[in-house]
């Protein structure tokens, strides 16, 4: 979810609950608008103006890169060497 929240298209434009629909299928609208109150209750994104758009807070993309770099450098070796004979 945090990848596609980074990706540099969403940095400009923003995202909405369509977007988020067509990217992510095995959603429903309701479980996004779920997810998109919870990111805002923790500050990680904003709303725009009284539009329908949502961007990332500093804080968010801090939080998003904080834990994509977690998952690559310590949890999926952590797997990696649980694996090995």
């Amino acid at each position: 979810m945090f990848r596609l929240l980074l990706s540099g298209e969403f940095v400009i434009s923003g995202f909405s609950n369509k977007i988020l629909r067509t990217r992510l299928p095995h959603k429903n609208s309701s479980q996004i608008t779920r997810l998109l109150k919870r990111l805002r209750g923790h500050g990680l994104v904003k709303r725009a103006g009284k539009r329908y758009r949502y961007y990332l807070t500093d804080f968010g993309c801090q939080v998003a890169t904080l834990s994509l770099k977690l998952r690559e450098m310590v949890v999926i070796p952590a797997l990696a060497h649980d694996r090995l004979p």
